[in-house]
């Protein structure tokens, strides 16, 4: 079987890298991922907190957006809390590349709900973890294998 549909591997892998690293590379689309592009009433809000609680966490976010209004992309993120290193950057890989690199992306056309639920687990067991305010080794036992 591939080892990225195998239940809990990309958490794995993020928080491999995390603890590798220090901070992810967290790459977000903007229209209907963080911002109700076509006024539809939708609500952003779930992304948007899970987005500012990995940033607490020391890791990086980059905007991916089709939108060509970066002024009105930076506008909306600063009201929201969010603090950007970049629209359609990635981290820097030390080579040039057209695709930039995230270790995780969050986007309404790709994969939104197993990205966010793989964040939320992280970003939870990061939080956790920074309080010490219990120790887990059933769930990275039970994540990890």
């Amino acid at each position: 079987m591939d080892e990225f549909l195998i239940p809990h591997a990309n958490f794995k892998r993020l928080y491999e890298e995390y603890k590798k690293y220090g901070s992810l590379a967290i790459g977000v689309d903007f229209d209907n991922t963080i911002f109700d592009y076509h006024n539809k009433g939708y609500n952003c809000s779930t992304v948007i907190d899970l987005v500012i609680r990995a940033q607490r966490l020391g890791n990086k976010i980059h905007i991916f957006t089709a939108n060509p209004d970066h002024d009105k992309v930076k506008a909306h993120c600063e009201a929201e809390g969010i603090i950007i290193e970049g629209i359609n950057t990635g981290f820097d890989l030390g080579w040039e590349s057209r695709k930039p690199f995230y270790n995780l992306l969050l986007d309404d056309r790709a994969g939104l709900i197993s990205a966010v639920e793989d964040l939320s687990q992280l970003v939870q067991i990061l939080e956790i973890e920074a309080i010490g305010a219990m120790n887990f080794p059933d769930i990275r036992d039970e994540m990890f294998n």
